[in-house]
């Protein structure tokens, strides 16, 4: 329910063009360990590596055929279609987002474009070269639950070498929590008078007057 693996049916920042990617296999690349979601229907290197794709490197060890480094997750697209990861939200509240975009591709092709899109508004973007990296941080992104945030992995124009990791990190915000306290019980107990109360500081210190 709060993570999907996805792709579009254009280049354009749609919603309601995205959908999930429907196979998942354990063996990406014919290595066992490589897992990923992927299209059905479109082969790359082999038909064991459809694109557009998302997958984790599972083997415990780097793979560098390919290349693709041990645990990390890796996000590819098509010419005409986006690779995504969405997050959808289980809380209300503010979060905090951390991570970075890096090229896994080696030296050929012309680098990706990147985006993280709060359903239909973007939130941050941008592009790198091949063998490039960004990274991003962005505070007190306010969400309700079910909300969507998008990871987004664009070809640029050409998809060959566009093998993308994804470092990503989503904190909520601490919860300000506050306490009411009725004061001056004891006086008024004593005395039948409250006390008046004309200023309290950050450490819960009283000023003001009393009848005793």
């Amino acid at each position: 329910d709060v993570w999907h693996f996805m792709e579009s049916s254009t280049l354009v920042h749609d919603p309601l063009t995205y959908s999930l990617l429907s196979e998942f296999i354990t063996d990406a690349f014919f290595v066992p360990g490589l897992q990923q979601w992927q299209d059905p229907s479109h082969c790359s290197t082999s038909c064991n590596d459809k694109l557009p794709a998302v997958g984790v490197n599972a083997t415990g060890v780097e793979q560098p055929a390919i290349p693709w480094p041990a645990g990390v997750v890796r996000v590819h697209p098509m010419p005409t279609q986006l690779a995504i990861v969405g997050w959808r939200s289980p809380i209300n509240g503010a979060i905090s987002i951390s991570g970075a975009f890096t090229s896994l591709g080696g030296n050929c092709g012309n680098g990706v474009a990147w985006s993280i899109d709060q359903g239909t508004t973007t939130l941050a973007n941008g592009s790198f070269p091949n063998g490039g990296a960004q990274s991003f941080q962005l505070s007190d992104i306010s969400v309700s639950q079910g909300d969507f945030l998008y990871f987004i992995v664009d070809p640029n124009g050409d998809h060959t070498c566009d093998s993308t990791g994804l470092e990503l990190t989503l904190t909520p915000a601490e919860v300000t929590t506050y306490r009411l306290t009725r004061i001056g019980d004891a006086v008024f107990e004593q005395s039948g008078v409250r006390p008046t109360i004309h200023d309290i500081n950050e450490n819960g210190e009283l000023a003001g007057s009393s009848p005793l």
